[in-house]
């Protein structure tokens, strides 16, 4: 169902609501030669097919998908350039405020894009069914379904940034009355946001004419797969601490999440698990190196938005020729993360003081401090670059890292060339990538492993661990089972049967820590599970020295004051809310937000 809650958004949607659609992007602009005063009308370009395309077009062209800087704002890393960038020291000393919070790694402040987003939707779908272009049907309801599955997404990106945002699912007029307009909760968006996918769950399955179908399409457009992705994870935030209202049941996110895994995998959506040893450690490594799609055996990923990232250059190592910044670099929390692969248990049980300096070793696990970085997941060789590890796979010598005192890419101060914290991101940066020859992967926005954890964090909420559930025909599953698949993939052992809810739930949050590790989640994660303050004040690194005989000293960094319950949700621009403050009388600032 639709919703009809109309909010308020005061003179951003005021200044766009009229006839006229914002300029497209460059490449539609010659087609669409619209105008922001009102004089092109719209039954002109729904007449034309090429103008129909053009239009279409803008309304697919404003993605927000995570940065490599995710990770150096929350407790996976710290930026290399703490110590020289104005908006990394604001953030970390907490100076952000409602006029400079837009530095947040998130999107920055998207809420005036999204909402012209959001607009060019509303037009699009109150058109496209009276075209008179004489378009395919199949073509036109394709478009009508992608459009309203982007409508959905950028709801969901909004809600996931500022909770509560207006609902508006017509083209607006002049004359709207923005001071009737009420704001609505963080569920009522997200029920919007599971409307408009479902409405576009109805589209043609067909690849004639326009393809609405359920193999992997070119990167930037949504299909059906896509649409159970944002559902996805649009209910397991629903139901978790910072957002439960009990208007969204856990049952019901439960049904959302498991549908959408149990579609994933009947069409033909798996694990990715192939090896290349020449080019990475494990399937794991080198998933986050493929770029083919289906057509090169990758299954898994379900929304690209992008093409290689630059992490020679960006995240990349010293000891890399004309790289420029380390950038976010991996924390020791991040590495503490990591269990043991022949135990399956975590090597760090805690710290024994505030600073997390002093560990408690977990004797059962078979952690060894003084070789720290032996046995662990084999993910954690995936993704970090640490003191020994191998750098060039192929090499007839296998070039090591160096990351103690004096080392190639030993710790220097003050210096973003190299990693503050002894550590440096590999997920993603294949070894042989430098100036002209990037060969570097790529951030997805939404992949199958995904899935299996919404599904396996909500079934747990409402049925327990181990409890099997019907997610497709002939397939059911358990919370267990489902962390389960993605920990083999990994080779890594599987999660126990018997636990209790919450055990489960503490083991789960660290496995779902390292499989989706530097991907943009964990941002999110720790302030929708309302732990932000247990994991984002101190954040530690790693000294070693001696390259013979390494001596491992953790260290802490200056504490962290962006930490408190204020940043769990990012506050709406400082215009906006003194704007609709003088228009209706009501504060919509988040809270602790200024105005």
């Amino acid at each position: 169902m639709i919703m009809k809650n109309p909010s308020n958004i005061s003179s951003l949607i005021r200044r766009i609501a009229f006839f006229a659609v914002m300029l497209p992007a460059a490449a539609c602009s010659n087609l669409l030669d619209l105008e922001d005063d009102g004089r092109t009308e719209y039954r002109v370009i729904f007449s034309n097919r090429q103008k129909i395309a053009a239009f279409y077009s803008t309304c697919l062209n404003n993605i927000y998908t995570a940065g490599l800087s995710t990770a150096g704002f929350c407790d996976e890393g710290v930026n290399a350039s703490l110590y020289d960038n104005t908006s990394i020291i604001r953030w970390y000393s907490g100076q952000i405020t409602t006029a400079n919070h837009n530095i947040n790694p998130w999107g920055g402040d998207p809420w005036n894009s999204l909402y012209s987003m959001i607009r060019r939707s509303n037009i699009f779908l109150a058109h496209i069914d009276g075209e008179t272009s004489q378009m395919d049907l199949d073509q036109r309801n394709g478009m009508k379904s992608e459009v309203l599955a982007y409508r959905g997404y950028y709801y969901w990106q909004l809600a996931k940034r500022y909770g509560g945002a207006p609902i508006f699912t017509e083209a607006l007029s002049p004359s709207h009355d923005f001071a009737a307009d009420v704001r609505p909760s963080f569920s009522d968006v997200v029920r919007q946001v599971i409307a408009d996918c479902e409405a576009a769950l109805q589209g043609p399955n067909t690849a004639m004419g326009f393809p609405w179908e359920w193999s992997q399409r070119t990167s930037g457009h949504i299909n059906p797969a896509t649409c159970h992705a944002i559902m996805s994870e649009a209910a397991t935030y629903a139901v978790s601490p910072l957002w439960y209202d009990g208007s969204i049941s856990r049952e019901y996110a439960t049904e959302i999440t498991g549908r959408a895994l149990g579609e994933c995998l009947s069409h033909g959506y798996e694990l990715f698990t192939t090896e290349n040893l020449e080019i990475a450690q494990n399937a794991y490594a080198l998933y986050f190196l493929t770029l083919e799609g289906w057509t090169g055996g990758d299954r898994e990923s379900i929304f690209n938005t992008g093409g290689r990232l630059n992490v020679w250059n960006d995240n990349g190592l010293p000891s890399t020729a004309q790289q420029s910044n380390a950038g976010s670099c991996p924390s020791q929390n991040m590495v503490d993360c990591y269990e043991m692969k022949a135990t399956g248990l975590p090597p760090i049980l805690g710290y024994d003081d505030a600073e997390k300096t002093v560990p408690r070793i977990n004797d059962a696990s078979g952690y060894d401090p003084n070789l720290p970085y032996e046995g662990r997941d084999p993910r954690f060789e995936a993704s970090i670059y640490y003191n020994g590890a191998i750098r060039f796979l192929n090499a007839p010598t296998g070039q090591k890292v160096e990351t103690f005192e004096g080392g190639r890419e030993g710790i220097r101060d003050r210096n973003r060339r190299y990693s503050p914290t002894g550590y440096y991101l590999r997920k993603y940066n294949h070894w042989n990538s430098r100036q002209g020859s990037n060969m570097d992967g790529a951030i997805r926005m939404f992949r199958l492993a995904e899935l299996y954890l919404n599904f396996a964090e909500t079934a747990n909420r409402s049925h327990g661990p181990d409890v099997k559930i019907t997610i497709a025909p002939g397939l059911e599953m358990s919370a267990c089972d489902a962390v389960n698949e993605v920990r083999s993939r990994a080779d890594m052992p599987p999660f126990p049967a018997g636990m209790t809810a919450d055990e489960f739930e503490t083991k789960y949050r660290n496995e779902r820590t390292v499989e989706l590790a530097f991907e943009g989640h964990r941002g999110f994660d720790v302030r929708r599970w309302k732990i932000l303050n247990e994991t984002d004040g101190y954040i530690t690194g790693m000294k070693i020295t001696g390259s013979v005989t390494p001596v491992y000293e953790r260290f802490a960094f200056e504490e962290r004051k962006c930490n408190t319950d204020k940043y769990l949700i990012f506050p709406i621009n400082l215009e906006e809310v003194r704007k609709i403050l003088l228009q209706t009388g009501e504060k919509w600032q988040n809270p602790e937000w200024d105005y």
